[in-house]
């Protein structure tokens, strides 16, 4: 049976606001669940230890990065599938300046960073529905609105045409 959301990926971001001293943490007892599609796949190893979801499997609006202590996460979370995470005891919190769901340990340095989520817990946090998976479209986007779209796309499927890198 799938889980029913109580907040959307744009809530669940609000939850950490930039002046914040320390990470966010979620009661144990949080009934909070967010959904999301998994935009992205390490079966490639160009992701590490992360699952990048996104609200919308077409245009998304909001993008989330979930710290995991485990690879090959495409073998259970592959991209497209719609994902139910369960907030409870999970923390919210940055690191390398982008805001991401994970675990407060109590050893992270600075306060508001979080550690990853123990391979171990990840099955009873973050579990996949039983729908079809869905085609993850990019968004076509330009270096100039990339600039200007803050961190919401983070997380999400972009793709830039033109694009031109210096060797």
């Amino acid at each position: 049976a799938d889980l029913t959301a109580t907040m959307t990926l744009t809530q669940l971001r609000a939850k950490y606001v930039p002046t914040a001293t320390t990470a966010f943490v979620f009661p144990d007892d949080s009934n909070d669940i967010v959904e999301g599609y998994v935009s992205s796949t390490d079966e490639t190893g160009n992701i590490y230890k992360t699952i990048y979801i996104q609200d919308k499997a077409e245009n998304p609006t909001q993008g989330f990065v979930i710290s995991v202590d485990m690879v090959s996460t495409y073998t259970r979370y592959p991209q497209g599938s719609k994902v139910y995470i369960k907030l409870a005891g999970l923390a919210l919190g940055t690191y390398g300046g982008v805001v991401q769901l994970g675990v407060k340990t109590g050893t992270e340095t600075p306060a508001t960073s979080v550690s990853r989520i123990p391979e171990k817990l990840v099955p009873s946090k973050v579990f996949r529905s039983c729908s079809i998976r869905e085609e993850i479209k990019p968004m076509i986007m330009t270096s100039a609105q990339m600039i200007t779209a803050n961190d919401k796309y983070i997380g999400c499927l972009i793709q830039m045409n033109n694009a031109e890198f210096d060797s």
